[in-house]
């Protein structure tokens, strides 16, 4: 009996013990002390894991000053993000044979001019995604205006190059709202719709967000730069 009972002893004391502390514990607090220190007024943690949503919370409020809390549906820009997103289609269209990495700009966008017209004519497709066409920052072409996305890209050819094409690097958003405008032109879909349809139909993201035009203003964390306007940025 006391051999069994030692032998239970040991056993209990060389098995490895088992934390019954939850994965998360404390994850709540970390988050509130990181939203104090970048003073962030709230937002909106996701983690999928094998296909699934193991956890989704919101955190603090939409819009500063205001009560409204933020949660698992509140939506958010998702800005240069969608930068990704628009190479992804480039390249889906390269794979289908509608749009050749190197080909001239102007070949799919015929109306297309930058001020230079011989880097108009040798501008590539490539060229638009690697932010190395010769044009400097031009984001005040957008920023806090109301053209359109085609009077902006017309606007282009009013701009000094910075630079040689392919000698330089300067991020651009203009450029990319160039490739936005090149998908629709090659593939006869607008942007947003085939973003939507190919970027997020598998993914964990059930409700992809419109232009903000048609966004409800009462699931938005703030009211949002025109990102409308430059679809690609």
């Amino acid at each position: 009996m006391r051999r069994a009972l030692f032998l239970v002893l040991i056993v209990s004391l060389s098995a490895p013990a088992v934390s019954t502390q939850q994965p998360l514990a404390g994850f709540d607090a970390y988050v509130s002390n990181a939203m104090k220190d970048w003073r962030t007024p709230g937002l909106a943690i996701a983690v999928v894991k094998d296909g699934q949503v193991a956890f989704a919370h919101g955190y603090g409020v939409r819009e500063l000053g205001k009560p409204a809390a933020v949660d698992t549906r509140t939506l958010f820009a998702i800005g240069s993000t969608t930068k990704a997103m628009t190479a992804a289609l480039v390249g889906m269209l390269v794979d289908e044979k509608k749009v050749a990495w190197d080909a001239p700009v102007i070949e799919y966008l015929p109306w297309f001019r930058l001020k230079d017209a011989a880097v108009t004519r040798e501008l590539s497709v490539r060229d638009l995604l690697t932010h190395r066409g010769g044009l400097g920052n031009a984001d005040y072409l957008w920023y806090g205006q109301r053209h359109s996305t085609d009077e902006i890209l017309r606007r282009v050819r009013l701009i000094d190059p910075a630079y040689p094409v392919r000698s330089g690097f300067i991020y651009q958003n203009i450029m990319y709202a160039a490739a936005g405008a090149l998908i629709e032109a090659a593939s006869g879909k607008p942007w947003a719709e085939w973003c939507g349809r190919a970027s997020f139909s598998r993914s964990a993201c059930a409700t992809p967000s419109p232009p903000e035009r048609r966004l409800p203003r009462s699931r938005t964390s703030h009211r949002p730069t025109r990102l409308s306007t430059v679809r690609c940025a």
